[in-house]
């Protein structure tokens, strides 16, 4: 493990034919929210997915078909404390076997007894982390933001502290833990994660 950080992503080994484990219930205004910007989004909370509840309960950081950093309570615990300034979204999974409104929610508009699970949330980034070291890395530069890239065939990091968990200011696209941060992951036992090096990114 030498590189300073890693790129964060999902492993994928208990999705089934479905493809994805999780996916989102639209609500008004979802088309445009994206959760690599560092302003704050108009979100109503929490936000739905329809998911494989039986792998859920597997895992701290589900996959899902908006690639949303979506951790468990107990992953946040560990990466959140010293990271750059951010904002929780509530997300609560909703059982993709239970088919009607009607059987998903009552009346009033709560989910009944156990057609959910909950305690999870997405992670925005509100400040991203000024560490790339764009003299050694090999990118696109983006037409329209200047100082940031398009795209990224070789990414080098500057050699400074980085906070467990983060995004770049001038490559938003990726999550990524440091070293240390990988460590207490692994040591924790958390589930659902896969790292990869840096030179995998793109």
């Amino acid at each position: 493990m030498t590189d300073p950080a890693f790129i964060l992503s999902w492993d994928k080994s208990l999705v089934g034919d479905e493809g994805v484990t999780a996916s989102m219930v639209a609500f008004a205004g979802a088309a445009s929210v994206s959760l690599l910007l560092t302003r704050q989004l108009e979100i109503p909370e929490p936000v739905y997915f329809e998911a494989n509840t039986d792998t859920i309960r597997q895992v701290d950081y589900p996959d899902n078909d908006k690639n949303w950093p979506i951790m468990s309570e107990r992953m946040r615990a560990i990466l959140l404390p010293q990271a750059p300034k951010h904002r929780l979204i509530g997300v609560s999974f909703i059982d993709d076997t239970v088919i009607e409104d009607e059987d998903r929610f009552d009346k009033t508009g709560k989910p009944r007894p156990g057609v959910t699970i909950d305690g999870f949330a997405a992670v925005q980034f509100l400040e991203h982390v000024d560490a790339m070291d764009m003299e050694r890395s090999t990118y696109t530069p983006d037409p329209d933001f200047p100082g940031e890239a398009s795209s990224v065939k070789k990414l080098v990091l500057e050699d400074v502290p980085l906070p467990r968990v983060f995004r770049l200011s001038a490559y938003a696209m990726h999550v990524f833990v440091s070293a240390d941060g990988r460590r207490a992951l692994e040591e924790a036992g958390i589930k659902g994660v896969q790292f990869w090096d840096l030179s995998k990114i793109y």
